[in-house]
């Protein structure tokens, strides 16, 4: 599962200030990739927002259209819930208020037993995620 700012790198961005992408690209090499209904919105949300040409807006709409998207079900409820108590619990910055959007992340990617590809450092050491790049 890929997180929302990766998905926006490889998919919609014209460059990586940080250069991570071809290193994502190599990561995600030959598996199924999935997004979470909160990545969704915050892409289209963000595409709503970027004020883009036409081509450009539906390039990046088409290929988030051929991304799966995990809805939302009660299994990942269910995480977002177990993951929102565990995180205040062990005092990891995951439970803040700010995060509530990478936690439905972080759940959805719980909730499938999946791996998650993220370059934001909030998931690192969060109870019950698995990360990507820790596993490669």
């Amino acid at each position: 599962m890929i997180d929302t700012d990766v998905c926006s790198c490889l998919y919609t961005r014209r460059n990586d200030p940080l250069g991570r992408t071809a290193t994502w690209r190599e990561l995600i090499q030959g598996l199924t990739v999935v997004i979470a209904t909160r990545s969704q919105a915050e892409l289209r949300a963000g595409f709503a927002r970027a004020n883009w040409g036409e081509p450009r807006l539906a390039n990046a709409v088409q290929r988030l259209e051929g991304t799966p998207t995990i809805p939302v079900a009660a299994s990942v409820v269910d995480a977002f819930v177990q993951l929102t108590v565990e995180a205040r619990r062990d005092g990891h910055g995951l439970h803040q208020k700010l995060h509530t959007g990478d936690r439905w992340v972080g759940a959805t990617a719980i909730a499938l037993d999946a791996p998650l590809l993220s370059g934001d450092a909030v998931f690192q050491g969060a109870p019950g995620i698995r990360l990507l790049d820790d596993e490669a």
